[in-house]
């Protein structure tokens, strides 16, 4: 996930457009973009359900790890590398929107 730029916390603070660098979805850490996608406890949970969901026996790993993985054991078109992108690409989507739902209206699930 190198080179992605998207607003995140620590973005969004150095533009002035919020003061707290915490986390909207766990309230405990800091936010990077590792975090906001795979470390932090709500996401890690999802990734815990989604890769459960696939019959994928593992923990949530690191961006980087995640990516790797994904390209080495989900590759081609298989139904299951398919299924799993989809998976993931969705997931990201939602966790964005709820992401952002707690940063700008305050929104609590």
């Amino acid at each position: 996930m190198e080179g992605l730029r998207i607003a995140t916390i620590d973005r969004l603070a150095k533009w002035g457009v919020i003061q707290s660098l915490e986390c909207p979805l766990c309230l405990m850490k800091n936010e990077d973009l590792d975090h906001m996608f795979f470390q932090c406890p709500y996401t890690a949970e999802v990734w815990r359900r989604v890769l459960t969901w696939q019959g994928i026996n593992r923990s949530t790993m690191h961006s980087t790890a995640e990516v790797q993985w994904a390209g080495k054991y989900m590759k081609g078109r298989s139904s299951t590398g398919l299924v799993y992108k989809l998976a993931m690409a969705s997931s990201i989507y939602h966790l964005w929107l709820e992401h952002n739902s707690r940063i700008f209206t305050q929104k609590k699930q």
